[in-house]
């Protein structure tokens, strides 16, 4: 886990996602504001936490199939895994998990702004 952090790939593909779950997210919404006023549109908030999620879930599931890859080509099922398989493991999983705790926690200010607005989106 400590040599994925180590590495600038991880931080940028982490600030990919990281614009990638925040432009979708409010460029729908001002799409759907500005052109069709009547379609209500899904609230940004609600989709940054689900893009935080589905990081997560992508992280994590793959890489448990790195592992698994590993285990069932060398039928080793209960030994202990070497450090190189675990820090591939890891440099897939890093750049997802900081990527979704980015979001999450974006999305969790935005939540506070609009509880303290009243209700109301702040954009």
């Amino acid at each position: 886990m400590k040599t994925s952090l180590k590495n600038w790939k991880t931080y940028l593909v982490a600030s990919i996602l990281i614009l990638v779950a925040a432009g979708v997210s409010f460029i729908q919404h001002f799409i759907i504001i500005y052109n069709f006023p009547s379609v209500n549109p899904w609230n940004y908030v609600f989709m940054l936490c689900a893009f935080g999620f589905i990081f997560i879930l992508i992280g994590f599931i793959g890489g448990e199939i790195i592992i698994g890859k590993y285990r069932h080509k060398t039928k080793q099922w209960n030994e202990k895994l070497p450090q190189d398989k675990k820090d591939q493991a890891w440099k897939f999983r890093m750049p997802l998990f900081l990527a979704a705790l980015v979001t999450l926690i974006l999305a969790l200010v935005l939540e506070i702004i609009t509880a303290n607005n009243g209700g109301n989106l702040p954009f």
